[in-house]
């Protein structure tokens, strides 16, 4: 009621310049005072008071809401990675402490004279492991080792090796000789063995396309250069074809289901076994073994 009141005097008032004088109003006789002016402004008719105390308040209320509102939302989120996905673990590695037990791929070895100077070893590719001469003249090219690791950046290297984990030998659970299996140039009397190695990663293994195979035998074959020939009657040439004739080792690797062990059978030239032929070549010294930690 007092709202249309107070918009009838305001209306009335400023168009008393054309009414007729015997129309005016009660309005328009008292004309519109302070109080008239506070009260629409209080209700909005007019521009209201501003009041920088309720601004401050409804302010801050509105940064609240915002903030509840927020955090509502992170809650939401928070529950629904949980309940469905899981929390995402973050390995920070800690340099101050050395690193144990760390899959090391040595991949190329510096020497004085004939001996070992220093290695350079790759963790899962990235080429970063300083070797030292103590622990390079047990390691070979291409094979792969668990060693203790030292935060220790050396030019390039962000680690340094400071110990060698020592391998468990295969256990040789079967043993057969083939005769007369013709698969190669050389190959006519071949043993069968079938041997459980601890649980390995067969991809890192094998390598692709037999990568790690053949980088474990060219090694052998370079600190034996003489062995390249009785390994193969054709000169030494790195193909397919001179691979597949040549009487290197054959091997089939399995992971067993719910078996703590990985199965490797392998077939090998039975002069390469015959201790009285004096090779200079242990199948699994000198090839299985390089290819497990």
């Amino acid at each position: 009621m007092t709202l249309k009141i107070i918009q009838s005097k305001i209306i009335n008032c400023q168009d008393k310049g054309n009414a007729d004088e015997g129309n005016k109003s009660i309005w328009e006789d008292e004309g519109i005072n302070e109080q008239d002016h506070e009260l629409a402004r209080e209700l909005g008719i007019e521009n209201p008071i501003i009041d920088d105390f309720d601004t401050m308040v409804n302010d801050q209320e509105d940064i609240n809401d915002e903030f509840f509102d927020d955090l509502k939302s992170f809650k939401e989120e928070e529950d629904r990675t949980y309940n469905d996905f899981g929390y995402v673990n973050c390995e920070v590695i800690d340099r101050e402490k050395t690193q144990e037990g760390v899959e090391v791929r040595v991949i190329k070895k510096w020497y004085d004279g004939h001996n070992a100077k220093w290695a350079l070893g790759s963790i899962d590719g990235a080429k970063e492991v300083y070797i030292p001469r103590s622990l390079a003249k047990r390691v070979t090219v291409g094979e792969i080792v668990r060693m203790d690791l030292i935060f220790s950046p050396q030019n390039s290297n962000n680690w340094k090796a400071i110990f060698i984990h020592t391998k468990i030998d295969p256990v040789v659970v079967e043993e057969l000789m083939e005769e007369n299996l013709n698969v190669g140039a050389l190959r006519e009397q071949v043993k069968m063995m079938t041997l459980h190695i601890p649980k390995q990663d067969i991809g890192k293994m094998i390598g692709k396309k037999g990568f790690n195979l053949r980088k474990a035998m060219k090694d052998y074959f370079y600190r034996n250069p003489t062995m390249k020939n009785k390994f193969n009657t054709e000169p030494y040439v790195d193909t397919d074809e001179w691979w597949n004739s040549s009487i290197v080792p054959s091997l089939d690797i399995h992971n067993m289901p719910n078996k703590d062990y990985t199965e490797v059978k392998m077939w090998c030239n039975k002069n390469l076994m015959d201790d009285s032929i004096h090779y200079d070549f242990d199948p699994i010294k000198d090839f299985v073994k390089k290819l497990y930690c």
